[in-house]
Parts: C-alpha cells; sequence; structure tokens
C-alpha cells in the first residue's frame, strides 16, 4: 500500500488560513478592467466640460466658414416620386448652412407622404445633402367605392395623375383599417387571402399570374378571377386554391389546341370535374 503524506503542523496551518480567506494586512486586487470604467467616465466627463465650456464658440466658428454651405441636394432615383416634391418637403435649400440639415427630421417629414415607405438623408461635408428613397411598390389595384393601389402591406395608395397600370384589380372588398397618420390600409385577414392567392398562383405558372386581369372575393367561398387577354371568368373554391389552379393548368393546355378558342367561363368548383361554357 502507498504510504500516506505526512502534514505538519505549519502546512496544517497555512491549509486552514488559506479556507477562511485572506489574512490580516494582505493587499487586494483591482481587476484592471475597473479602471478602464472609471478611465473613461474620467474621459467623457472632461469632453461633456470642454462642450459646454466651449462648444458653442467653435459651433459659431464653424457657422462663419463659407465651405460649410449647401450647394448641392442629391435625390436618388424614383419612379413615381416627383423629386422636385422630395426637396420642397424636406425644407432644404442652397444657401442654408450644413449645421442647420437636420437628416431626422427631414426623413420623418419625407415619410408622411403615402407613397414613401423608407427615407434616408446624408450629409456629405462640406456642402452636400443626399436624400435616397424607398417607395412602396403596388401590387394590385383595390376597388372600394373608390379604386386605390395597394402595396404588399396592404396600405392603401391614392391614384396619380394619368395613371396606367398592368396590376390587376381586386373587387369584394369590404374591410379597411382607417388610421389617420398612414392613411387606409386593408385587413390583415384581406391582405393575407390576396397574397396567398397571388403566390399559390404565381408558384404554379408565372406567365398565368401576369394574365389575371381582376379577382373578385365577394363569394363566402369562391374566388372569381379574370385570365387576359380572353377575358375568360375562372370560379374556384377559397379551399384548395392550389390543387385548382393546377387543374386550370392541365385544362388550359388543352383548350389553347381547340380551334373554338376559349370559353367565357370555367367553372371548378366540382371536385374533378370542370364546368366550361
Amino acid at each position: 500500500m502507498p504510504k500516506k503524506k505526512r502534514v505538519g503542523a505549519n502546512q496544517k496551518k497555512k491549509m486552514s488560513e488559506n479556507r477562511r480567506g485572506p489574512r490580516k494586512g494582505r493587499k487586494l486586487s483591482i481587476p484592471s478592467w475597473i479602471w478602464f470604467v472609471f478611465a473613461g467616465i474620467g474621459v467623457a466627463g472632461a469632453l461633456g466640460f470642454g462642450w459646454i465650456r466651449y462648444g458653442s464658440g467653435i459651433a459659431e466658428r464653424v457657422r462663419k466658414i463659407e465651405a460649410f454651405t449647401l450647394r448641392e441636394i442629391e435625390v436618388g432615383e424614383t419612379r413615381i416620386v416627383d423629386k422636385e416634391m422630395v426637396v420642397a418637403l424636406s425644407g432644404l435649400g442652397e444657401g442654408m448652412h450644413m449645421l442647420d440639415v437636420k437628416p431626422k427630421k427631414i426623413r420623418k417629414k419625407l415619410e408622411e407622404l403615402e407613397w414613401i415607405k423608407k427615407a434616408h438623408v446624408y450629409r456629405r461635408l462640406p456642402c452636400k445633402v443626399k436624400i435616397a428613397i424607398v417607395e412602396r411598390k403596388p401590387v394590385a389595384l383595390v376597388g372600394l367605392g373608390k379604386v386605390y393601389y395597394m402595396d404588399r402591406d396592404g396600405n392603401l395608395l391614392s391614384l396619380l395623375p394619368g395613371t396606367f397600370s398592368e396590376v390587376p384589380l381586386i373587387t369584394g372588398l369590404r374591410d379597411t383599417i382607417a388610421d389617420s397618420t398612414k392613411g387606409k390600409r386593408l385587413s390583415k385577414q384581406s391582405v393575407e387571402a390576396i397574397t396567398g392567392f397571388f403566390k399559390k398562383v404565381e408558384r404554379r405558372d408565372p406567365a398565368l399570374l401576369g394574365r389575371v386581369s381582376q379577382v373578385d372575393f365577394s363569394g363566402p367561398s369562391e374566388i372569381l378571377f379574370t385570365l387576359a387577354p380572353d377575358n375568360t371568368v375562372i370560379t374556384i373554391e377559397r379551399k384548395g386554391v392550389t390543387k385548382k389552379i393546377e387543374q386550370l393548368c392541365r385544362l388550359l393546355n388543352v383548350l389553347k389546341n381547340e380551334s373554338t378558342g376559349m370559353p367565357k367561363h370555367i367553372n371548378l368548383c366540382r371536385n374533378n370535374f370542370a364546368y366550361v361554357n
């Protein structure tokens, strides 16, 4: 058997003291990160005091430098929103000082316009301001007594003068949510119904989605949509849209070879039967 190590009295005393804690008179070391914290607080305090003491004077001296006078306002590419309108809404004007340009305030003002989803404002010293606009993208026209554009989020947007659009017209919706700050928008349920239908058609045949000119959601259990250029009305059930679109695509492949042309109406609401007239 291995011999047990003998522990002397002095060693036992040291071990006992180590378990109880540091001996009296022993210096405790402070972690280095604490010194960094105190140093950071000191630097921040010095900078704050310096700005209070000298900051206003520096700002006045900067204002006297002609190089920091606004001379150029650049608005990024837009398709719908007029660039001159963006500049007018921003409140910017050549000759104003760059210290008076408030990007956050300008961005908030621009985003009040219904067609602007996001606005980004950048100061480019010494004398230029750049504005980038993210416009709302319409995916459909919606008839609610009055015709609006609708974007992917369900926001209803006013038609612009001379509007000509190839997006489909949605009818049969009655529920909207009024919002005094952001205008009108469709309910979540209606948005999901519209975008869900579009996605299922596009997933099966993107070309078929391009032919959809009008969609009617007025029926409680049916969806009616019209295909251009023949104006054929298709009726399908709200349940099982994917399956019905698959059936429609197969039927259209058969009908395109018929000499009689496209029918006026195709009803796919009866299981695997299609009623054509």
